[in-house]
């Protein structure tokens, strides 16, 4: 992807983008990988260029920006497996053949209205985020290797 405001491109990523965040990251355990700012690069890359993340070039400023359309498909462009996806309940048990990626709300009303932060359980995407001190589980994506 070529990007024109290198500034706006990482502000708008920082808003948003922490569903792709967190299936970058669970490719790189997937890989047995360390994960790098080159590693990051290249997979947000691959993601709007291949249509798994939305990116708006005319506006950086979309609230839409890093929408994450196939969450199944830019794993497996990642890793190189196939894996479906779904959404569940936040009480939902994983098993060891599963991975969870957790959507986190500070409250009921913003859980309803899909405002809150995605990350992993043993990892966050902002390094110390109020959703993830102060907030709950609200639901799950669970990926499973097809």
């Amino acid at each position: 992807m070529k990007v024109g405001a290198i500034q706006s491109f990482f502000k708008s990523a920082w808003d948003s983008s922490c569903y792709a965040d967190c299936i970058i990251k669970l490719a790189a355990k997937i890989n047995g990988v360390e994960l790098t700012l080159q590693e990051i690069g290249y997979a947000l890359d691959r993601g709007i260029d291949k249509g798994f993340i939305r990116f708006n070039q005319k506006d950086y400023n979309d609230p839409n920006n890093f929408y994450v359309l196939d969450p199944a498909g830019f794993l497996a462009c990642l890793t190189g497996k196939k894996f479906t996806v779904e959404k569940v309940r936040s009480d939902y048990t994983c098993s060891k053949k599963e991975h969870e990626v957790l959507f986190m709300v500070l409250s009921k009303a913003n859980g309803e209205r899909n405002i809150g932060h995605f990350v992993l359980p043993d990892w966050d995407p902002i390094q110390n985020s109020n959703t993830r001190k102060n907030g709950f589980v609200w639901t799950k994506r669970i990926f499973m290797e097809a």
